[in-house]
């Protein structure tokens, strides 16, 4: 199955779809999510980061079976499999994650978000205090619109944050080219980011 450097990404792709489910909110979108570890375990609610989806809840599966731990990974709205909220907020996300954890029958559980899905889990900490145990944040993205958060983008950063504001269509676009581009040769898309990386990262 191996291929290079990575997995043949079709299989894998094929296999982390098998782990794919989705839930019904009230109000008719579906969250679609993946879940991995031991699901009598301790539920701990994953939010990915951007660009992302609930296919990066795989990494942690070995672990999360060793721990005991339920290991679930959400689409947020527009990502992934999930339906698209054109009006959210990112308030709203909490009462997503709420209504998704009655659906699963989990009333109190752990979050943890990495890279964009820092602010999400922030947000479930602070809204829903009484069902969250414990919150947990890897490589958090900050406020980027504040000039001291800009002064430290790079070509690129300042490239997407641009189009995420002024062009939010074309972002859409853009990273399904990314995407393929990662499915097709995704050894050549980690050489690129390896260049583009800051000293601390490339070590």
């Amino acid at each position: 199955m191996a291929s290079g450097r990575f997995y043949n990404y079709p299989l894998y792709y094929a296999h982390m779809e098998r782990h794919s489910k989705h839930v019904k909110l009230r109000d008719g979108r579906r969250l679609s999510y993946a879940e991995y570890g031991d699901p009598h375990g301790k539920p701990i609610i994953y939010f990915h980061g951007f660009p992302g989806s609930r296919y990066e809840a795989a990494l942690a599966g070995k672990t999360a079976l060793a721990h005991n731990a339920r290991f679930i990974g959400i689409d947020r709205p527009g990502y992934g499999a999930s339906d698209p909220n054109p009006r959210r907020k990112l308030l709203d996300w909490p009462d997503d994650v709420a209504e998704f954890a009655d659906k699963l029958g989990i009333d109190k559980f752990y979050v943890i978000g990495i890279s964009g899905g820092a602010p999400y889990t922030a947000a479930c900490a602070w809204k829903m205090p009484s069902r969250i145990i414990m919150a947990g944040i890897i490589s958090g993205l900050g406020p980027v619109d504040s000039g001291k958060a800009k002064s430290f983008f790079g070509t690129f950063q300042k490239f997407w944050f641009f189009k995420a504001k002024y062009l939010p269509f074309n972002v859409r676009a853009t990273t399904a080219l990314v995407g393929r581009m990662i499915f097709r040769n995704p050894d050549a898309f980690i050489d690129l980011l390896a260049k583009r990386a800051s000293a601390p990262d490339k070590a």
